[in-house]
């Protein structure tokens, strides 16, 4: 496959993550009673545990480098006991919103520069408008709709370059 091709592609699939992880997270907010201040640490720190194994499995040595500063830890205050979906959504939350996100998205823009990559970002709000609009039954607004004619415009305007 063509690099450009492929670079689009996973840059366009690392905003659709982020989209699909922030109507999880509104989903869980909403719907499961989960707070913030507990979803955040968790979700990054899972994410950063999945990350560091596989930079250790990647670059081995090489993974401690840039680690000079000892950590500070604070003690854990909020109280939320997840159920089943709970823990589906922080899951999905963590490997779709934050590994497969993130890696899809910085590989994608390794292929075609970080100019196209920025401007391939487009399906993040798209996706999340998309979610809230058919799963979560709201409905668009006329700036909703301004914005993706807008989108749409800039990536005619930029692929005619």
């Amino acid at each position: 496959m063509d690099s450009r091709v492929k670079g689009a592609f996973l840059t366009v699939f690392g905003g659709v993550c982020l989209g699909l992880s922030g109507s999880m997270g509104q989903y869980l907010f909403t719907k499961q009673g989960m707070d913030s201040r507990w979803l955040v640490p968790i979700r990054l720190g899972l994410a950063g545990i999945i990350m560091f194994i596989y930079c250790l499995i990647r670059y081995r040595k090489d993974t401690f480098k840039p680690i000079s500063n000892k950590v500070e830890f604070r003690s854990w205050t909020i109280q939320y006991t997840p159920n089943s979906i709970g823990l589906f959504g922080i899951a999905f939350v963590v490997l779709v919103g934050n590994v497969l996100a993130f890696t899809s998205y910085i590989k994608g823009v390794s292929y075609i520069g970080p100019e196209k990559g920025i401007l391939y970002g487009f399906s993040e709000p798209i996706t999340a408008a998309a979610i809230t609009a058919t799963v979560f039954k709201k409905a668009l607004t006329p700036y909703d709709i301004a914005g993706f004619v807008l989108i749409f415009l800039m990536l005619v305007l930029i692929s005619r370059k």
